[in-house]
């Protein structure tokens, strides 16, 4: 009887850990301080924007091809600002360059069709403060087994063309390992170990210099389906509704 309970107890919590990792973590939704509203920021009158920034920067290789060590390497990243305050946080992959990604992207969207870069990719939104971009962006996990994470990044407007990041923190905090957890105990010990080395609030001082383009994709990222993101829970609903406001 008592095998029965145990075995009972650990499908519960398989059950609750599967289900928690099909949205976003109340900690990290309740870390965001920067909300969607759909409103023109006025980004556009400081900075480009119809391309993309480019960004040479280090990053930490833990959990790469399941080794879980520290390994410090370099990689480009790029990002799109977008005028309503999205911001997506990517990488080329697939063999193809950013440009005929982006390309691919625009192609599909035309089409009608949703291309994958919308439903995953590091999407969030950013708020100004005289000149200094605040963006606050989530990963998409995409499966059971992955992790929803969050972060925040600084970038100092340096000109039109030029952004420099002054500051990048997590803000994924993993919540103490409950007894019912056992089973995952050495993941959850791997990912807060990944979140502390991360948590650093390191002013690393890369640049990211603006890529221009004929046009960009269209903003509409898995976060705008989520209630939470938005300021204005009345201009989801017509969002939602395809009313315009």
């Amino acid at each position: 009887m008592a095998h029965r309970k145990i075995l009972l107890l650990v499908l519960i919590s398989l059950l609750i850990i599967s289900c928690n990792s099909l949205w976003v973590p109340r900690h990290i939704k309740q870390s965001f301080t920067n909300c969607y509203d759909g409103k023109n920021t006025g980004l556009d009158t400081l900075i480009s924007v119809v391309g993309y920034y480019r960004m040479w920067q280090e990053y930490d290789r833990y959990g790469i091809n399941a080794v879980y060590e520290h390994q410090l390497d370099t990689i480009y990243s790029y990002f799109l600002l977008y005028p309503d305050g999205i911001i997506v946080d990517f990488f080329s992959s697939g063999g193809k360059n950013v440009d005929d990604l982006i390309n691919d992207i625009i192609s599909t969207s035309n089409r009608g069709k949703k291309h994958s870069f919308f439903s995953y990719n590091n999407w969030g939104c950013y708020s100004i403060k005289g000149d200094t971009i605040i963006s606050q962006n989530v990963n998409h996990a995409r499966s059971l087994n992955q992790y929803y994470g969050g972060y925040e990044k600084k970038y100092k407007i340096i000109d039109k063309n030029t952004l420099l990041l002054i500051e990048h923190r997590s803000l994924s905090k993993i919540p103490p390992l409950s007894t019912i957890e056992l089973g995952y105990q050495e993941q959850r010990e791997r990912e807060r170990d990944f979140e502390n080395a991360f948590d650093r609030k390191s002013i690393i001082s890369d640049t990211a210099n603006f890529i221009p383009l004929k046009e960009i994709p269209p903003s509409d990222c898995w976060l705008k389906e989520k209630r939470w993101f938005w300021c204005d829970k009345e201009k989801f609903k017509k969002w939602k509704s395809g009313v315009k406001y």
